[in-house]
């Protein structure tokens, strides 16, 4: 509901400048833009944080880029008819027919689908890229390396060499697909950020404080076993199985920055890293499903709903010094 009001009130900000601009000062058009605005930009919220969800959202995720830009620009299209429509039918300011006021307006719809078109546009860049990614590349945050502490989690589908042998290349990257798509949700509402994929894995990551702030980074990994056990019926309908995963977690100091010259993206270099992916592939040597470090641990403790078992020292590959491991296990 938050994000309504604030979209609500932008709304009204932009009506207001612009009928100020493109109809002279004046309370009246000032009160004309600020309806619009309003029901606009409520409206557009109301689709994006409640309409686009579920279903929708995993519709506008499978279609092509431009088969979701020109659906989402329609879309916008009527909440902006609808906004002029009800402004005249509630308080109209001109005397004549509907089809002379729809041509009176024409230059407000044209300025309304413009904006339209270029915010949808930049939404799906966004989508593209991911949350955070875009404004980051544009004030740039990373463009001088910067090191941070950040909480990493590396996650990987169990047997995914067989399965692809089971269902064919092209099946198998139709399950990767929803797996990840169903593994989204959970990670964004822990205020994670979605660093990449590779092949059957992904990797997420906090900024320290976020992902220690109501343990998220372990927390979020009981919500999504129980994200991918509610959507059991639909792999093993589809595909005939059903996924699962492994999970390491750790956290520690890493230097961020731009790499790239043809293709950009933020890189994260440093141990922390490396004793992730590290501790991820010790879940095989354990035959555990998820394991943190010691060092994650002792900054969080075990948080309600998670058992923590001591799994004892560990020296991973490539690292001089041991780490302790932790297993951990979900109430379901």
């Amino acid at each position: 509901m938050k994000r309504v009001v604030v979209f609500a009130v932008f709304g009204a900000v932009v009506g207001i400048l612009y009928t100020q601009i493109a109809y002279g000062v004046g309370v009246s058009s000032a009160l004309r833009g600020a309806y619009v605005g309003t029901v606009i930009a409520s409206l557009a919220a109301v689709f994006e944080v409640y309409g686009a969800r579920g279903r929708w959202k995993r519709f506008f995720l499978t279609v092509p880029f431009t088969v979701s830009l020109v659906l989402r620009t329609v879309i916008y299209t009527g909440i902006i008819l609808f906004a002029l429509v009800s402004q005249h039918l509630v308080a109209p300011n001109e005397q004549g027919t509907f089809v002379e006021f729809l041509l009176d307006t024409r230059a407000d719809v044209v300025f309304s689908l413009i904006t339209a078109f270029v915010f949808n546009f930049v939404y799906a860049i966004h989508e593209l890229l991911g949350p955070k990614v875009l404004f980051r590349f544009l004030v740039g945050r990373y463009h001088r390396p910067t090191r941070e502490e950040r909480v990493f989690l590396f996650l990987d589908m169990v047997g995914s060499t067989h399965l692809t042998e089971k269902l064919g290349d092209v099946a198998f990257h139709g399950m990767l697909n929803d797996f990840y798509i169903d593994l989204t949700d959970p990670i964004l509402r822990r205020r994670g950020e979605i660093h990449r994929y590779v092949g059957d894995e992904m990797v997420a990551s906090w900024p320290v404080a976020d992902g220690l702030r109501n343990a998220n980074c372990i927390l979020v990994v009981g919500e999504i076993f129980a994200a991918l056990e509610a959507r059991r019926s639909h792999y093993e309908y589809t595909y005939g199985v059903f996924p699962t995963f492994r999970a390491g977690l750790h956290l520690g100091p890493v230097v961020i920055g731009e790499m790239g010259s043809a293709k950009k993206e933020f890189v994260f270099v440093g141990d922390a890293v490396n004793a992730t992916a590290r501790i991820e592939q010790a879940c095989r040597g354990f035959d555990r499903n998820v394991i943190a470090s010691g060092e994650l641990i002792d900054r969080l403790g075990a948080p309600p709903g998670v058992t923590v078992e001591d799994l004892g020292e560990f020296e991973p590959r490539g690292r001089s010094s041991k780490m302790r491991l932790f297993a951990l296990s979900f109430a379901r």
